[in-house]
């Protein structure tokens, strides 16, 4: 769907099956500055358009991978996680300091919500998420539901 061969730094790719869709790294970046200049008036049109068909195509997906936190595979602030299953990659296995960093702020402010909620029941994990969303702008909902409902099973 998107890669540093479409004007974009992505390996976004789409699998369809019989039994499901499956959208692998759904993001992509620019470089900030790419033998020492700014990103161009074209990489930027194509960053616009790969997000948005990216978007568009993770929307009717079953399944969204993350393989680590670099941005051009994940991006914390789409919106289309939500109600999807997904897999992504431990923050804790294998991972660099700076992927494990931003996984690790994401698991951070989880935690520190069910503190100050003083919550360990799962019958008010729903509190919990509005809590966190209401705190913390950009976050992805589905990203945040899966780490709080983990950790008030215990996982």
């Amino acid at each position: 769907m998107a890669s540093d061969s479409l004007g974009v730094r992505s390996m976004a790719t789409y699998v369809e099956t019989k039994d499901c869709k499956i959208l692998i790294d759904a993001s992509a970046a620019l470089g900030p500055k790419r033998y020492g200049l700014p990103p161009a008036e074209q990489e930027i049109a194509a960053l616009e358009k790969a997000k948005n068909e990216i978007a568009r195509t993770a929307k009717q997906c079953d399944i969204l991978t993350i393989s680590h936190y670099h941005y051009d595979h994940y991006d914390p602030h789409a919106g289309f996680y939500k109600d999807k299953k997904v897999f992504a990659k431990d923050i804790n296995k294998n991972i660099n300091k700076s992927q494990q960093k931003r996984g690790t702020d994401f698991k951070k402010i989880v935690e520190d919500s069910l503190s100050n909620l003083g919550v360990s029941d799962i019958k008010q994990m729903g509190r919990v998420i509005g809590y966190i969303m209401k705190n913390n702008n950009g976050l992805d909902g589905s990203l945040v539901k899966k780490l709080v409902s983990e950790k008030l099973r215990g996982k």
